[in-house]
């Protein structure tokens, strides 16, 4: 045990419920733990700001998932140093991508491609919510079930003999599971009523995601190493994800081999987002819902209401 006196205003870095890191920020992508350790901030955490008087410390809480209300009495704070024994080379972020659409011109029935690109700190244990997803598809008779939101959807493959009551389930289990992992995404969104080639879609996608990695994406900033997962779908997207992140990340960067969806929730989430993320499309460009969209989600309202507004606070 050792324990560290502070003066003025310092940061709780959130984690996960059992592991708190005190420290102070000293660059964007770096902390300084007191009293010397300097660590790799995971670019998921929550933070939260401690203001104290002579008598006592108390947290003021940043956000609804950052922390369980912790309160520390004393200007001595008490922590085992077991907490900081963490190696910044082996932080890695995960991230898992998927897409919707085909290069097919012209194509009335499928206008839009998108990229999805779902983030994950490795750092961050997410088996136990694992498990609770698998078991609430146990008690639906759903043993090694792989979720695919498009085919839940439309009553397809394996969901063609479910009720609309049990796919409703299914998906809301999906649902919790993502609010419940501590993760980031973001969508590229190629219009194909405004292009006229396969070749125009993978330099529109190139380029977009050139921009997100080198300008907006502090997710990708603070990472030591980045591992992609995709399942090798379309050929061209393969090649220029390559293309991407080897030229904007360099040998920070690996390639999963043999990612089949069935082994990654991620990835069975990433395919949920897209999926959302299509039919958003589709609704602000004035499309109407399908008629098996109108029968799973209740129409345009709810959908947005009971399902997007909740899988959008992880944007990024």
């Amino acid at each position: 045990m050792s324990s560290f006196k502070f003066d003025g205003i310092i940061s709780i870095l959130y984690f996960s419920v059992k592991h708190i890191i005190i420290a102070e920020v000293t660059k964007p992508n770096q902390v300084r733990l007191l009293p010397q350790t300097t660590i790799l901030i995971s670019p998921l955490v929550r933070s939260m700001t401690i203001w104290y008087n002579v008598s006592d410390f108390s947290v003021r809480r940043g956000h609804r998932d950052a922390g369980k209300g912790l309160r520390v009495s004393g200007r001595v704070l008490t922590l085992p140093l077991s907490l900081f024994a963490m190696n910044p080379n082996q932080a890695t972020l995960s991230v898992f991508v998927d897409e919707s659409g085909n290069f097919r011109f012209p194509d009335s029935e499928c206008r839009f491609y998108i990229l999805t690109l779902l983030f994950h700190d490795q750092s961050l244990d997410i088996s136990t919510e694992i498990q609770r997803l698998e078991k609430s598809d146990e008690e639906i008779g759903l043993q090694g079930h792989c979720f695919h939101a498009g085919p839940l959807i439309r009553r397809e493959k394996n969901y063609s003999m479910l009720s609309r009551h049990l796919r409703g389930r299914i998906l809301s289990r999906m649902m919790a599971f993502a609010r419940r992992v501590d993760f980031r995404y973001h969508c590229l969104t190629v219009d194909k009523k405004f292009i006229d080639s396969k070749e125009q879609i993978v330099s529109s996608l190139k380029s977009s995601l050139l921009k997100f990695i080198q300008g907006d994406a502090d997710v990708l900033k603070s990472a030591n190493r980045v591992k992609i997962y995709y399942d090798c779908g379309q050929a061209p997207v393969t090649h220029m994800l390559h293309d991407v992140f080897e030229d904007g990340i360099g040998g920070l960067v690996e390639f999963a081999t043999g990612v089949k969806p069935s082994r990654y929730r991620l990835f069975q989430l990433a395919d949920l987002i897209c999926t959302l993320h299509l039919i958003e499309s589709k609704l602000n460009c004035g499309i109407r819902f399908s008629r098996s969209e109108q029968q799973f989600f209740g129409g345009p309202k709810k959908f947005r209401h009971n399902i997007l507004r909740s899988i959008k606070t992880k944007e990024i």
